[in-house]
Parts: C-alpha cells; sequence; structure tokens
C-alpha cells in the first residue's frame, strides 16, 4: 500500500492565516471611445402650421391663375365698336343745316351831312362832299369809276391821346359795298391825315377820297365808334 502525500492540505495549511493574493486578470488594450458630436436638431412645423402653409400656397396659385386669365382674356378681347346712331333728316326738301347765328350787327345811326356828333373822347363832323370824275382838275378817274371828296373834321376831347386816321372812315352804298379810303397824294390838297395821335383839346382836319362805281348810290361815310356806326348821309 502506497501513501500519496496530500499537497492540497499542505497548500492549504501553508497558506493559513495570510490573506489571498489577488488574482491579476490581463485585459487585452482597447482604443479610446471618441467622444460622439452633437449634431444640430432640425426643428419641424408642427401638423397644424405644415396645414396652414400647404394651404397659403394653394391660394397664392389660384390667386396667380386667376390674374393671368383675366388679363389674357382682356387683352385678347376685341374693342368692341359704338352702333352708330341714325340721323334723320327731313324729307320734304332735302337736308339743310342749321347755319350758325352771326353776331349781332352793330347798329347804325345815320346823321345829315353837316352835323357834329358826339362820340366817347370825339367830337366829328362831315361837312362836305363832292364828286367828280377828275380829282384836282389833274388826276382821271378810270372808266366807270368817280372821285368821292369828303370833308372831314374830328376833334379829340379826352383826357390822354387818342389815334385817328382816314382809313378809320369808310364809305358804303346801299347795296351793302364797302370802299376804303385812297391813299393820299401829298403835293395835291389839304388831306385828312392816314395815322396821326391827338391830345386834349387838337384838332384834325381835312378830305378823304374814294373812288366808286359811277352807278353807286345811296352813298353814306361812316365811323366804328365801338358801341355803333356814326354815319353821314351824303346825298349822293
Amino acid at each position: 500500500m502506497q501513501v500519496q502525500a496530500n499537497t492540497r492540505s499542505c497548500e492549504a495549511f501553508s497558506a493559513l492565516g495570510q490573506p489571498p493574493k489577488p488574482q491579476t486578470t490581463v485585459k487585452s488594450a482597447q482604443k479610446p471611445t471618441p467622444p460622439k458630436r452633437i449634431e444640430p436638431r432640425l426643428t419641424g412645423l408642427c401638423t397644424w402650421g405644415r396645414f396652414i402653409l400647404l394651404a397659403g400656397l394653394v391660394i397664392a396659385i389660384i390667386l396667380l391663375g386667376w390674374g393671368a386669365y383675366s388679363w389674357l382674356s382682356h387683352s385678347s378681347a376685341p374693342t368692341p365698336t359704338p352702333t352708330p346712331v341714325p340721323t334723320t333728316f327731313p324729307t320734304t326738301s332735302g337736308f339743310l343745316p342749321t347755319p350758325t347765328p352771326a353776331p349781332t350787327a352793330i347798329p347804325i345811326t345815320y346823321y345829315d351831312l353837316g352835323t357834329w356828333v358826339t362820340s366817347p373822347n370825339w367830337l366829328m363832323i362831315a361837312s362836305n362832299v363832292q364828286k367828280t370824275s377828275t380829282l384836282f382838275g389833274v388826276v382821271q378817274a378810270d372808266p366807270n369809276t368817280t372821285w368821292i371828296v369828303v370833308t372831314v373834321t374830328a376833334e379829340y376831347t379826352g383826357t390822354t391821346s387818342g389815334l385817328i386816321g382816314a382809313g378809320y372812315f369808310s364809305l358804303w352804298d346801299n347795296s351793302g359795298s364797302r370802299y376804303p379810303a385812297t391813299a393820299q397824294m401829298t403835293l395835291m390838297g389839304n388831306w385828312f391825315d392816314f395815322n396821326i395821335t391827338l391830345h386834349q383839346g387838337q384838332v384834325e382836319s381835312g378830305i378823304i377820297v374814294y373812288k366808286v362805281p359811277t352807278i353807286a348810290s345811296g352813298l353814306s361815310i361812316r365811323l366804328n365808334a365801338g358801341t355803333q356806326y356814326i354815319a353821314w348821309n351824303l346825298g349822293l
């Protein structure tokens, strides 16, 4: 019979009263974990916000479409042509347009030859008349015409000055024809000046000559006094 040594008992006895040795655990080296990157968190609209945004986009698209349709339909629509209104004309003697009324004629006041006439700022008279075919015995009238020579005197009675002249007086016959004064012949006769300014109390006197058809009758010399014609019957 063999006796085996109990080594475990010995080991247990030798280690009795001593603290057990810590067991060393060998760990494999680990790589350091990198820090986590904090990503910005996306914020989104809530359900009502998305609904309101979508409704606004739909309304905007509808309004833009309606505006484009209105503009295209307005620009393409033809401009309506107004319907002409028929004009009714008289059926008796055809259409006769209504004449525009003429301005009211200036009244004419007639005076006898040799009568003094007072008008604003003036005192005037036509005092003498002569009908002749040869003026001053030298100037012959054209065929079928004659000379009418009238003596006129004018005094300025205003407080400043006034313009007068032979051209202000014209000769008329009973048919309504008007004859202007003839240009003066400076070397013959005492002519009424064609353009002269008179001051208070100054007088201008002389002859005014007209050439008229021989058949002219009912002659009168007229002056436009503004509100009326002043006329002297010449008796011819």
